[in-house]
């Protein structure tokens, strides 16, 4: 008898030891598991900022483009003025593609070299009001207001 309570009771020790294991090991997937849904619900918090940014910026690139499409039309509206320091008609050409450009307000200017910064527009040093590199004078430049 006395071998059978000590079989017995060896049983139920081994049994509890194998009870406290697996509880520790469920406490561990729990915890494991609110890591995780922490993480995920942070993970999606980011995601959905990163949205609206995404969303903002699209926006602004928009607004860019109409702005863009703006200034164009108003390029192109400009009739090309010829320069009389300006030798050939080549060198005139090339003065009239710019001298839209030499006119332009400061916050027009500002808008070209941010565009041009973001690569969405191609920038010369005469959308500044630089001289113009056909070797003529830039007469447009003189006379225009708002010039930096």
């Amino acid at each position: 008898m006395a071998d059978k309570d000590e079989e017995i009771e060896s049983a139920r020790k081994n049994l509890q030891r194998q009870l406290e294991s697996l509880q520790s090991s469920l406490e561990e997937e729990v915890r494991a598991k609110n890591n995780l849904n922490r993480q995920r619900k942070a993970a999606e918090d980011q995601m959905g900022e990163m949205e609206t940014n995404l969303s903002n910026k699209e926006k602004e690139v928009q607004d860019h483009a109409k702005n863009i499409k703006k200034l164009q039309a108003q390029l192109k509206v400009r009739p090309p003025s010829p320069d009389p320091f300006l030798s050939s008609s080549r060198d005139q050409t090339h003065h009239a593609k710019y001298n839209g450009l030499l006119t332009l307000s400061c916050s027009h200017k500002l808008l070209l070299l941010f565009l041009s910064s973001l690569c969405l527009l191609p920038l010369s040093p005469l959308s500044l009001g630089a001289r113009c590199p056909a070797g003529g004078r830039n007469t447009a430049a003189r006379g225009a207001k708002g010039f930096i």
